[in-house]
This record gives structure tokens, C-alpha cells and sequence, in this order.
């Protein structure tokens, strides 16, 4: 079965599947999927930069953003900036004011440099992958077709709750990754086929991979 476009993608879904009921279900099913990779992945096809002025030490993350990688603040000299967490001392009160930008964080959907400074910042971050929805193809299709349908078929036994088969296809989503090497490391694709309820969506953190579950 040859799927290398969204079009092929709904029609295999579909196939699977076998409920006529659930077709107008199944874009919902993929863009689900997709959120799930996005938050699960780490390609290196995923990597991206942004490059934009700060307007008193803040800019907005890209609308593509999942994790970041590094920053670096470009201004009178180019310094690459150390990440604290918002609610540190370090954040809060130890740099010299009137210095150069040593760190930043992110909060509130901005990034914010510390000490406060014009100029512009360079964000080296993780992207979503891009919506099905608003592209014909995109380059994990292309790569893993088969990654891409067994995630969509888990959302849609997760949706028909059938918890057994969502697991089931998770796994093998998990393993085709792997095969691959998609991932720079295991501990990288973290779709846990025990939580076939879980989209994936997890909370901002570092860039310190989360270790896999046990087993996952």
C-alpha cells in the first residue's frame, strides 16, 4: 500500500479501520497523531532556528516551537546564553545588570534574556511536524509512512476504546522509529504504549532527554 500524501494516508486509515461511520473522524485522528510525534520525536529533521529582535530582553517562540535546543544573543558582541529555570536565583538576581545577555529562559510563551538588552536573539529549537492538514505531504511521510499510520490507527482505537489495539499500534510506531534510527537516541521516542490514553502533549522542560518508561 503506497501512502506518500495525505490523500493516501485518510484512505489507508480508513482501510484499517473499516468504519465508514468514522471517515470525516479520521483528519482528526492524523492530527492527533501528529501532535503525538511532534512531542515524542526528536529528528533531526525537526531541528529549526529564529532569528528576531528583543524588545526589552523578550521575544516571542516561534508558532512552530516544541523544545529548545540553544540561544545565542547577537548584539554588540555574540554571546551564546546559559538556560535557568524562571523561578531560579540565577534568573532573579545574579547577573550584573548593565552587562552583556549571559541566559535565558522561557516563560509565557516568550523567551526572555538576563541581564535585559536590545539586539537580536538566534533560537536553535525542535519544530512541530507540519500539519497534514495544510500540506500535502511533509518530510516524515515521506521517511516513515508507516510511523504515520500506526499512530493515526492508535488514536482511533484510542477514540473506538479500544485500548488494547491503540497500545498495539503505538509499540509499533515505537519499534519502526527505532529501526530507523529517527531518533538521535531511544530515550528520544517516548511513545509509551501502556498509556494509549496519553496524546503525548507534555510539559515544557529542558533539554535533557526524558528517560523512556520502563518497558516502553
Amino acid at each position: 500500500m503506497a501512502i506518500s500524501n495525505y490523500t493516501e494516508l485518510q484512505s489507508a486509515v480508513a482501510d484499517f479501520i473499516a468504519r465508514s461511520d468514522l471517515d470525516a473522524k479520521i483528519p482528526d485522528f492524523i492530527a492527533i497523531a501528529e501532535a503525538r510525534l511532534s512531542h515524542a520525536l526528536r529528528a533531526h529533521e525537526m531541528q529549526a532556528t529564529s532569528t528576531g529582535s528583543l524588545t526589552a530582553g523578550v521575544i516571542a517562540l516561534p508558532s512552530d516551537y516544541v523544545e529548545w535546543l540553544s540561544a545565542r544573543w547577537v548584539g554588540a558582541r555574540t554571546q551564546d546564553l546559559a538556560y535557568v529555570e524562571p523561578d531560579s536565583p540565577e534568573w532573579r538576581f545574579r547577573f550584573r545588570p548593565n552587562g552583556d545577555p549571559q541566559m535565558f529562559t522561557i516563560m509565557a510563551g516568550n523567551v526572555e534574556v538576563r541581564p535585559i538588552q536590545t539586539g537580536n536573539l538566534k533560537l536553535y529549537y525542535y519544530q512541530s511536524i507540519p500539519a497534514l492538514a495544510s500540506n500535502s505531504t511533509n518530510w516524515l511521510l515521506t521517511k516513515c509512512p508507516d510511523i504515520y499510520l500506526y499512530t493515526s490507527l492508535g488514536e482511533a482505537n484510542i477514540y473506538m476504546k479500544d485500548e488494547q489495539r491503540a497500545g498495539e499500534y503505538l509499540a509499533m510506531a515505537k519499534n519502526e522509529a527505532e529501526k530507523v534510527s529517527l531518533a538521535a537516541d531511544a530515550s528520544k521516542f517516548r511513545i509509551d504504549p501502556s498509556r494509549s490514553v496519553d496524546t503525548g502533549a507534555g510539559t515544557e522542560r529542558s533539554n535533557r532527554p526524558v528517560q523512556a518508561p520502563a518497558g516502553g
